[in-house]
């Protein structure tokens, strides 16, 4: 069976964990599973320049962490897209899943 989860973005939250769980598992079960997520998102030239003056103590963060998925067995894909997965993006399943 096709499984494809959908991840609003690649962090070290735990419920990215979860679905890494799930996604491993159903891989090891024999199933071709996909993990599709927009790729991270870049500063902007004004959020550049407040991270370099320091303005008020701001600093970027991304979040971006796609640790959880380095070592799997099924196959990640990150879209061009920085903000959201298009239904392109989206591979053809049996099952997609959703996620926040």
């Amino acid at each position: 069976m096709k499984i494809t989860f959908v991840v609003p973005s690649l962090n070290i939250s735990g419920g990215l964990r979860v679905v890494a769980i799930y996604a491993d598992l159903l891989s090891k079960k024999g199933h071709k599973v996909t993990v599709v997520s927009p790729k991270e998102v870049l500063p902007s030239y004004k959020q550049k320049l407040k991270h370099r003056l320091k303005w008020k103590g701001y600093q970027f963060k991304s979040h971006f962490d796609s640790s959880y998925f380095d070592s799997a067995d099924y196959q990640l894909l990150i879209t061009n897209n920085a903000h959201r997965v298009l239904p392109n993006d989206v591979p053809d399943a049996d099952i997609v899943i959703a996620t926040w």
